[in-house]
């Protein structure tokens, strides 16, 4: 079933065609700075919209915050759930062990146990108790019996680009912890690397929805079926040259 998201887009363009024959999807996709294979892609259901994809488009056809919605939330159910981090979503979001515990559901051996979990993610048990309440509440888990049951969810991403002093909190959390890991992991249970290259400004946005090409393929290759252990990957893009 087409979502209301993906139909709004095209009934948008359709709407804009109605007016001028000669109005293509190309330039559509230059009105909403899309590549044109991109919204193709989309507009055809072989590519969910990504998060920063929805966010851009939402603002340059002046959506309502309902819109945005079911643009954002709808529109990727039918691979990856992607949930718009709001209210209590950022709370979520300010704490690295939410996520985690969320993840760590889908190891091997998992047990519904506060004293497992705290002692699996290095937390204390009142910080468990304080994830699962939250976790239900932006229901994500629900109670079942005496203990939770998760609810059908994928990857759950940040929206980017909205300032929010949750998500500085959460990044800043998870570089630590990655520097951490430098002193207290074996080199074979991790990998942390870099590299610095020179880049035209223009280019940003399309390597930034590289980058999020890339983080979808790793999930889809390595992030389904039950696993051993909660693995974070961090990626770190930024300016390093001053600007003129």
């Amino acid at each position: 079933m087409e979502n209301n998201g993906l139909k709004l887009l095209k009934d948008e363009l359709l709407k804009r065609q109605n007016k001028n024959p000669h109005y293509s999807l190309r330039s559509f996709a230059k009105f909403l700075e899309v590549a044109p294979g991109a919204l193709s892609e989309i507009l055809s259901g072989k590519r969910a919209l990504s998060t920063k994809m929805t966010l851009k488009i939402s603002k340059k056809l002046g959506l309502s915050n309902m819109e945005v919605k079911e643009l954002f939330v709808e529109g990727n159910f039918q691979k990856r759930r992607e949930l718009m981090l709001e209210s209590d979503l950022f709370n979520v979001i300010s704490n690295w062990y939410h996520f985690a515990l969320l993840n760590l559901i889908d190891t091997k051996d998992f047990v519904w146990s506060v004293t497992w979990i705290s002692k699996r993610l290095g937390i204390s048990i009142l910080q468990v108790k304080e994830s699962l309440e939250l976790l239900e509440r932006v229901e994500l888990i629900r109670k079942k019996e005496s203990t939770y049951e998760v609810v059908e969810h994928g990857t759950i991403k940040s929206p980017e680009g909205i300032p929010s002093e949750a998500i500085k909190k959460y990044h800043d959390t998870i570089l630590s912890k990655a520097k951490n890991s430098l002193y207290e992991q074996d080199i074979e249970e991790r990998d942390i690397s870099g590299i610095s290259f020179v880049l035209n400004h223009k280019d940003l946005e399309n390597l930034k929805e590289d980058i999020a090409r890339f983080q979808d393929e790793i999930i889809e290759k390595y992030g389904q079926g039950k696993k051993e252990e909660v693995y974070h990957l961090e990626m770190a893009l930024f300016r390093m040259s001053e600007k003129e």
